[in-house]
């Protein structure tokens, strides 16, 4: 026989097929929808892979010194945005809002960070400048990994970050208040809960 269970219930194929029912191939398809995406749900999938998107932050990071230190608390602060933000790449557009990438950025607030701050940050400014397109394309931060992982960073550089708490409850927390806000629905709990299953310590 062949058959699968679930659920402790089993459904057996070949009698399926031994029947006329026309509709026989859609019963197997939704009973195999049923089973593979459970992993999906739990954030484990159709996600980047964490280690090539570490070594992508950790030199993206590094480019910008010596404007912006490098240091291993803010490549982690990266990576727990990413993670809580779009699982990890999951998304690259905000599902219901105007957020981009894996960062989930506003363009407004990119906008703001090129209009206020930036502007005034010739030497950073000129960074960020060689990792975008020469070209006309829009909305960097939905394609272009690295330029949006240089204004994330430069978001948290202009909110004068300090990372006296490395943890992972510490990047939480400024997580919480520099990008989500006091305003955002996300959770410093939330965001660790994240963190460990989709990047890890």
């Amino acid at each position: 026989m062949l058959g699968l269970s679930f659920k402790g219930r089993t459904v057996d194929f070949d009698s399926i097929n031994r029947g006329s029912n026309p509709c026989k191939p859609a019963i197997i398809v939704l009973f195999l929808c049923l089973l593979f995406p459970l992993k999906l749900n739990k954030g484990e999938g159709n996600m980047i892979e964490k280690t090539q998107l570490r070594t992508l932050v950790r030199d993206t990071l590094k480019f910008l010194e010596p404007e912006i230190t490098y240091s291993i608390h803010a490549e982690n602060l990266i990576l727990l945005t990413a993670a809580v933000e779009s699982n990890l790449g999951t998304y690259i557009e905000q599902v219901k809002g105007p957020a981009k990438g894996i960062y989930q950025m506003e363009p407004a607030t990119e906008k703001d960070i090129w209009i206020n701050f930036l502007a005034y940050k010739k030497p950073l400014s000129e960074k960020l400048n060689q990792l975008r397109s020469s070209g006309a394309l829009k909305e960097e931060m939905k394609w272009n990994l690295a330029y949006a992982t240089a204004m994330t960073r430069v978001h948290y550089y202009r909110k004068k970050v300090e990372f006296e708490d490395g943890t992972v409850r510490g990047l939480a927390n400024i997580w919480k208040l520099h990008y989500n806000t006091p305003l955002g629905k996300g959770t410093p709990d939330k965001a660790i809960e994240k963190y460990m299953l989709m990047v890890g310590v």
